[in-house]
């Protein structure tokens, strides 16, 4: 899992699935982004989805649940 937590209005999770000869099998990231008025947009994969959708990745991604 690569992730980018650590810059100010945005925020990533790209996750990478590996076969035994370390080639991506599988790979899917989400996120969101943060405009200057505080107004976040999220993403799965590249598309714009829900704050509901994103909670529940991140949740189940990182057994944590979203603050």
């Amino acid at each position: 899992m690569h992730s980018d937590t650590m810059h100010s209005g945005r925020c990533v999770y790209h996750l990478d699935k590996y076969d035994g000869n370390l080639s991506v099998v599988d790979s899917f990231w989400f996120g969101y982004s943060e405009d200057d008025n505080g107004i976040k947009t999220y993403y799965y994969n590249g598309e714009e989805t829900s704050e509901e959708i994103y909670n529940k990745l991140h949740d189940s991604v990182l057994e944590e649940e979203v603050p």
